[in-house]
């Protein structure tokens, strides 16, 4: 059977994948990498903020993992993923996390896409963004299509991500106090992450658009929550990106 799973994945792998090249790989945290693919193919993709693009992680699989890119250069053929690595150095992960610790310039991997997900385009005005470590890479695609955006974050840990985000320069316009986007720690019951995203609603006097993923308890319950605002957002964009107990949903 182990063969015949094989076959099939390279006959998939055949038809379907693109073949990409690891152009540059940064360390921003000990669980976050920026990672640089170059194919050819990209010079001819049809890409807007908020699409996927799915990596296999190993060939003799029909196992694939999605990561949103931050922008897309046609020009050159190179696409940005920012990458959270759920196991960390020595720790156990699934295969793209150890596919991705491991990677290096001029690796070779397979992908398909991009392909539609999240509809950025479509926000025209404030944005309240909620999220979490799977989804960075999201935000920095947002900040191309608008930079009027509140963020609010969870993180099992916060002060890593924070500083994760400040390096990419994904801040608050109009600005927090800090400057920077607040960070909640992750709780079972989403008490202080709900009271954060409330507060940044209520700081827009006018219409704005929700968008919310990452964690898909998360996204039920702020969107759930949302009924309740007294200034209820414009849209809403949900998007599930995991779930605890179950691999990649999207």
């Amino acid at each position: 059977m182990a063969r015949v799973t094989e076959k099939l994945a390279e006959l998939a792998g055949a038809m379907m994948l693109t073949p990409a090249t690891v152009s540059e790989v940064g360390r921003l945290s000990p669980r976050f990498l920026s990672v640089e693919l170059h194919s050819d193919t990209f010079r001819t993709a049809n890409w807007t903020p908020g699409t996927l693009l799915q990596m296999r992680p190993v060939r003799s699989m029909l196992t694939f993992r999605a990561y949103t890119p931050v922008g897309w250069d046609t020009e050159r053929g190179l696409t940005r993923l920012i990458v959270f690595t759920h196991g960390g150095e020595g720790s156990a992960g699934g295969p793209a996390d150890a596919w991705f610790r491991g990677a290096a310039a001029d690796d070779i991997c397979e992908v398909i896409g991009p392909r539609r997900s999240m509809r950025l385009p479509a926000l025209a005005g404030p944005v309240l963004f909620v999220g979490d470590e799977t989804t960075v890479g999201l935000a920095c695609a947002l900040r191309t299509v608008t930079t009027e955006v509140r963020h609010v974050f969870e993180a099992t840990d916060p002060a890593e991500l924070a500083t994760v985000l400040t390096g990419l320069g994904v801040h608050d316009n109009p600005a927090h106090p800090d400057g920077a986007p607040p960070v909640i720690g992750k709780t079972p019951d989403r008490a202080a992450l709900l009271t954060a995203v409330r507060a940044a609603a209520v700081a827009y006097e006018g219409p704005f658009d929700l968008v919310v993923s990452g964690d898909a308890a998360t996204v039920h319950a702020v969107r759930r929550d949302s009924r309740q605002w007294p200034a209820r957002p414009r849209t809403v964009q949900g998007k599930a990106y995991w779930a605890k107990g179950r691999k990649g949903l999207d």
